[in-house]
């Protein structure tokens, strides 16, 4: 068979055997495939960007781009396979662009994407207003938030996390497609010999959800 053709026939029956859950999360992200490499013959490992539905724990599609660099470009593509209809899709920052978000959108879904230096503008916004209200606590935001608090091996790992509706005066919100909210994730970590880490990561996403419904997409993701 050709590849192109059993992969359209495979989607087709995952999708039509896949019991779809309402606003079911959808993470989307490449990962190098496992002992795909071929040094005798000069290959490399593959790399697949996949979109996995996490709450049934199946493969929705994959594409191997030639190089992990045009993820960005695989990503549309993937996005075009699969239903998106009241998905929440969640993309590493990688993926954090204007086009994507369209697309999401466009398919009927909502993104949480994540934020990093390579939208330096975002990233930037996004940053000083969490900075701001933390001063006061979030005294002048519409804001939801979830905290979690785990112990596993020795190590005490805390997530606090905030999802701020939309500021009237932010900055790019025209310039990105859906935008309705913006999440902030503080992660603590203190392993078993008192080390004390800090992690802070940013989101822009399409629906101003609960506080648990965002921590759950973030978490989520990880799942793929």
């Amino acid at each position: 068979l050709a590849a192109d053709k059993f992969q359209e026939c495979f989607l087709n029956w995952i999708q039509a055997v896949g019991k779809r859950t309402k606003g079911q999360i959808i993470p989307i992200d490449g990962k190098k495939v496992r002992r795909s490499h071929d040094k005798e013959g000069g290959k490399s490992a593959i790399h697949m960007v996949s979109a996995w539905a996490s709450e049934q724990g199946i493969a929705l599609g994959q594409l191997a781009p030639a190089e992990k660099s045009n993820e960005i470009t695989a990503i549309p593509e993937l996005i075009d396979q699969i239903d998106l209809k009241g998905a929440v899709v969640t993309i590493d920052a990688m993926g954090c662009q204007k086009a994507i978000a369209r697309k999401i959108i466009d398919g009927g879904g909502d993104y949480v994407l994540a934020v990093k230096e390579n939208q330096p503008k975002l990233y930037q916004a996004i940053q000083s207003f969490f900075h701001e209200q933390m001063e006061d606590d979030f005294g002048h935001a519409h804001h939801r938030r979830h905290e979690t608090h785990e112990k596993s091996h020795g190590r005490i790992d805390e997530r606090y996390y905030y999802l701020a509706n939309l500021p009237a005066d932010f900055p790019l919100k025209k310039q990105w497609p859906g935008l309705k909210a913006i999440g902030m994730v503080i992660r603590m970590t203190t392993d078993s010999d008192g080390v004390e880490r800090f992690d802070v990561r940013y989101f822009i996403v399409s629906r101003y959800l609960s506080g648990q419904r965002f921590a759950q997409s973030v978490r989520e993701h990880w799942g793929i």
